[in-house]
Formats: structure tokens, sequence, C-alpha cells
């Protein structure tokens, strides 16, 4: 894959290796809350859990990442996140970000509908998997590349609030050209439903919305048409459709009509609404005028 640098981020010395997600960091340790809450995740995610022999205690590691992300502005935790790289170590660093060892990472990778499983017994991860579906997937006949009018802050933002839930998303390896995100599961062992685990899978491995979106960031467009629509919250986008059934291949989609059409097609009568007659009535009242005349005539004669 071609890679070319990003607009948005370009080095002012063309003869320094760049390194935006070194810049980010800085950018966040220049403002005091970024710098609070980042700190407080990196140490709470850092910190070993002798009670349970593991390396950290990936609940409370969860927590603090998700408070970060909920009081630090987007302006700079997406920065880190979603920082545009151009070589391993800026790759690393973004990968990096999180402190996957804890937040991400298991002993062992689940099966990926093991993981969907354990998502929906849990409502916040349930609610903020169903926010993703609605502002990151759009269909293969979609026009567009993200719902909402090519809303990718609303698909940036849906992604970032996954990140401190069972279904915690992060990029797999180093790579800074043709990298790939995915929660820590895979579809060994899934027998006859592994169709079923490979889609479900596809909704971060091969997400065109959220693909274009990160990469719109990092060249500093993040979908400047966009910039007066207001990024929707999970209440708004999670009222329907808040699980996927396993039963299907793929998950249903929400479609909401700004004017929904009516079922005739717009043909016949509109539903809900009294029948205008106007064009009757005046139309009867013209061919009653000639037979009205005529008998005045003939009253006048008789007179």
């Amino acid at each position: 894959m071609l890679t070319v640098a990003p607009k948005g981020f370009q080095c002012l010395d063309a003869e320094k290796h760049c390194n935006p997600c070194l810049d980010a960091a800085k950018a966040c340790n220049l403002n005091s809350s970024c710098k609070r809450q980042r700190s407080a995740y990196i140490a709470t995610c850092s910190k070993e859990d002798p009670n349970k022999g593991e390396a950290c205690s990936k609940k409370r590691c969860h927590k603090a990442l998700r408070l970060f992300l909920d009081r630090v502005p987007p302006e700079f935790s997406h920065r880190l996140l979603f920082c545009p790289c151009q070589s391993v170590g800026c790759a690393e660093r973004r990968r990096q970000t999180i402190v996957p060892d804890c937040s991400y990472k298991d002993k062992e990778k689940p099966n990926c509908l093991e993981l969907w499983r354990v998502c929906r017994q849990d409502s916040l991860c349930r609610s903020r998997l169903a926010d993703y579906k609605v502002n990151c997937w759009v269909t293969p006949q979609t026009v567009s590349t993200c719902p909402n009018q090519d809303n990718h802050q609303a698909c940036l933002a849906s992604y970032a609030r996954l990140i401190g839930t069972d279904m915690t998303p992060n990029y797999v390896d180093s790579s800074f050209s043709n990298w790939t995100i995915s929660p820590w599961c895979s579809c060994k062992g899934s027998g006859n439903q592994e169709e079923e685990c490979l889609n479900f899978l596809r909704y971060f491995t091969d997400n065109t919305c959220l693909r274009n979106a990160i990469q719109a960031f990092g060249y500093g467009i993040d979908n400047m048409q966009n910039k007066n629509v207001s990024v929707p919250g999970p209440s708004a986008t999670t009222k329907m459709g808040t699980d996927w059934p396993a039963g299907t291949s793929e998950p249903p989609f929400v479609s909401i009509l700004k004017h929904p059409e009516p079922r005739d097609g717009g043909l016949g009568k509109t539903r809900g609404l009294p029948e205008d007659h106007s064009a009757c009535l005046c139309a009867n009242v013209w061919a009653l005028l000639p037979g009205l005349a005529l008998a005045l005539v003939l009253a006048q004669h008789a007179l």
C-alpha cells in the first residue's frame, strides 16, 4: 500500500523524522486535564496485581481508560488514538497508547463469538457495541462511506467508547502502512459457526468507514463537511437494535429516515390526513351552473 505523509501533521523540519504520536503525547502533557487523566490510567494499567497473580487488574485498567476518554476532549484523546504514522516506531507508540498488555491482551485469545457473548451480557459493552455498529458500519450497497452523511467524527467517537469494555479494540501490530484493528479474539475453533464469526470480526478488520475516518483524521480533514454536525451520544443511537442476534450471519442495520415515505410510494391516499375534496366540489359547482341559468330564463318568460 502506498503511503503519503498526512497533510494535517507535517513535520516543520523536513530533515527530522516525524512522529505525530510523540507530538500528540507532548500536546497532552501541556494540558493539565489530559496529563492528569493519562498519567492515572497508565499507572493503573501498569500496576501489578499480586493477589490474582496477574500483571495488572484489567477491570481497574478498563475503568481508568473509560474515565480518560470520558473526561478528556477528543482534540487530545483522538490525537493519541489515531495519530498518523510513517514509521514502525510511531506505529508502535500508537499501539501502546492504551497499555495493551493489560487492557487488550490476555493469556489466550478467546473465540470472537464467545467474546461477543460476554459483551452482550454487560449492558455497557452491549450498548457501546451497538453504538459502534450504527456509526461505523455501512452495507456494500451504500453510496456513502460512513453512516449519517459520512460523519467520520461519530465513528471515531463510537470506536473510542468501546475502549475500556470487554470488546476493547486496538491495532494488532506495529504496521504503519497496512494496519489492522481488531478486538483480542480469533475465529479458530468456530466449527460450523466460522462464517458467522468471520462476519462479526470484519466489523473491525474490514471496516471501510473506520479506516476512512482514521485516515481522514490523520490528513487533518476529519470530515470537514460535517464540522457543525454534532456527534450522537450512545443514548441517541442505541435505543433500537441494541443487540445482534446470534442466529444471523450479519447483524441487522438500523435505518432511520428523516422523511418517511408512504408505503404506497406516494400514490393514493395520504395516511393520517383527511382527503381534500375541494377540487371535486368546484368541478360539481361548475357543472351545475348552465342548468341553473336555463332555469332562471324559463322562470322570467313564465312571468
